[in-house]
């Protein structure tokens, strides 16, 4: 349960980075964010703990632990920021 933590206390603190390097209040979209990252990953609730570090190992295997993670959370938002805007996802489902 430790890196489920990790993982999710990370994609707070990056979308919190992200919004405010920018001078720019977070948009109302950090739950859809979270949803979206959860599908780019391949997360759901049913995702057991073993389960979910090895996805997370598979997608990131520089380390064992997320040392460094966060810049993938941060091409992910960015991601998410163009795939909303272009219409290839829909942040209001």
């Amino acid at each position: 349960m430790e890196q489920r933590k990790e993982f999710y206390t990370i994609i707070d603190d990056e979308w919190a980075k992200f919004w405010s390097s920018g001078h720019v209040t977070a948009p109302k979209v950090k739950s859809k964010f979270v949803t979206y990252i959860e599908s780019a990953f391949g997360i759901v609730d049913k995702t057991t703990e073993d389960r979910f570090e090895k996805m997370i190992h598979k997608l990131y295997p520089h380390e064992d632990c997320f040392y460094h993670f966060e810049d993938i959370i941060r091409h992910v938002i960015v991601m998410f920021i163009e795939n909303t805007v272009n219409g290839v996802y829909d942040a209001d489902k």
